[in-house]
């Protein structure tokens, strides 16, 4: 949010450009290359022996989203870019704002106020959504309406890509160096592909699988690495600047109203699937609750309310249920905007 508000000030005052070549440069490249690293820790073998049973309940989550942003789409006049936006507000309640970046490119959501107008609505539901999740996550009203137990097997065990980041200068320079020069080459190899098949919209989706599977071949490799997570956010924090910058104010105002509706639909229609699934299929609260908070806001708030509220079982499982949100939700996203939108 502060990145995006800095920019659309600056722009709007005259201290940046609206439109600028270096803009271009960094929406083209670099956010591609942004979102290779930040799946470098999508191994796919830690969700499924870390996460038991919670992943079900985090797939749940996600049907949740997806059915509160298809009424929403239903309901609400979003526009000539409904389809679009369709899809980048299931992306980004399914992992987090990453994943808005890469189906907004790949659905090729131009449009810098109406791109300013959604990334400021998402952020403000979000974070109200987190609010709401930690305060009801200490209601001992909302707990007695579930089991205490559940039959979910989750580990408690620490991910083991955590316990090879002990290394000297010298071998975390060589790891920063690794990881910068295989999201190079899978960037390189994404566009080719997409350029090979004529299929350019598509190059953000294949630079997705293309860095999965990499962070599967790899992953002792890549969990001694360091600098990829660090890297990655810092370019997506560089993209929300841009955004910002490229926006017209007065245009954020005239979508923003419908669009924070459209974000608040979906969180609600998420909150009344996940709980009713929860009391159905007898989860524990503390589950729904992390299991909820890595669909709609990603791996980090997720671990992190649960290491708050000491649920330390559900601390490794809901990391790693964010980042398959990571891995799933641009698929997810960009294939239901372009069913909708014919």
């Amino acid at each position: 949010m502060i990145a995006l508000i800095t920019g659309a000030i600056f722009s709007n005052f005259g201290l940046l450009p609206h439109v600028s070549r270096v803009y271009e440069i960094i929406v083209v490249y670099l956010v591609p290359f942004a979102v290779a690293l930040l799946l470098f820790r999508a191994n796919l073998r830690q969700v499924v022996t870390h996460t038991g049973g919670l992943v079900f309940v985090f797939l749940v989550c996600v049907s949740g989203t997806v059915l509160g942003a298809v009424g929403g789409f239903l309901l609400l006049p979003l526009g000539a870019e409904a389809d679009k936006l369709l899809g980048v507000f299931i992306a980004t309640y399914t992992g987090g704002s990453m994943n808005f970046v890469a189906v907004s490119q790949a659905l090729e959501l131009n449009d810098a106020g109406l791109l300013s107008a959604a990334l400021a609505s998402e952020a403000i539901v979000g974070t109200g959504y987190l609010v709401l999740l930690a305060l009801t996550a200490a209601s001992t009203w909302f707990m007695q309406q579930f089991p205490a137990q559940s039959d979910l097997s989750v580990s408690s065990a620490p991910l083991n890509t955590e316990a090879s980041r002990h290394q000297s200068k010298h071998s975390a320079w060589l790891g920063i160096a690794l990881v910068i020069l295989l999201a190079s080459g899978i960037c390189w190899f994404g566009f080719f592909i997409a350029q090979y098949f004529s299929m350019s919209r598509f190059s953000l989706l294949l630079i997705t699988l293309f860095a999965v599977l990499t962070a599967n071949v790899m992953p002792r490799q890549l969990g001694a690495a360091r600098g990829d997570f660090e890297i990655g956010m810092f370019l997506m924090y560089v993209f929300f600047v841009v955004v910002g910058a490229g926006a017209d104010i007065s245009i954020l105002f005239t979508f923003g109203p419908v669009l924070m509706v459209y974000a608040a639909v979906i969180c609600l229609v998420h909150v009344l699937v996940t709980l009713t699934a929860g009391k159905l299929c007898r989860f524990n609260y503390a589950e729904l609750i992390t299991a909820s908070n890595a669909c709609i806001l990603g791996p980090a708030p997720a671990a992190a309310l649960a290491a708050h509220h000491k649920w330390h079982s559900l601390v490794t499982p809901g990391l790693l249920c964010g980042i398959l949100g990571y891995v799933i939700a641009n698929f997810i996203g960009v294939s239901l905007s372009l069913w909708v939108g014919g």
